[in-house]
């Protein structure tokens, strides 16, 4: 297990930043999340799960996911996406409309890592 989290949205939602980055996974506990705890909450909880030989990958690009960008990036520095040209907002670390990576952004996230 990767990921657990309260809500299945929240769980959907790693499970595609992990899935844009070819790393493939599979949700445990989907249904039991609406249900009355009856059994200890952790166990309920919605969890994502990936193989073995893909799990350090996995957890580095959640941790990645959780980090806070650099504050000084000039929104004016980011332009258009390279990929399809529709306008960029600095929150975003891939393209809204085409789902193309974001470099000044994740480049400031790999330099702060380091």
């Amino acid at each position: 297990m990767v990921y657990t989290a309260l809500t299945i949205i929240e769980v959907y939602l790693m499970r595609d930043i992990l899935r844009s980055n070819k790393i493939y996974s599979e949700i445990r506990n989907e249904h039991f999340s609406g249900l009355q705890p009856s059994t200890p909450l952790i166990s309920m909880q919605p969890q994502l799960w990936v193989v073995k030989t893909n799990q350090i990958k996995a957890l580095e690009i959640i941790h990645d996911f959780f980090q806070v960008p650099d504050e000084n990036i000039d929104p004016d520095e980011l332009g258009p996406c390279k990929n399809c040209g529709e306008q960029e907002i600095a929150t975003f670390s891939h393209c809204w409309n085409c789902g193309d990576p974001y470099p000044v952004l994740l480049k400031t996230i790999k330099t702060n890592k380091q």
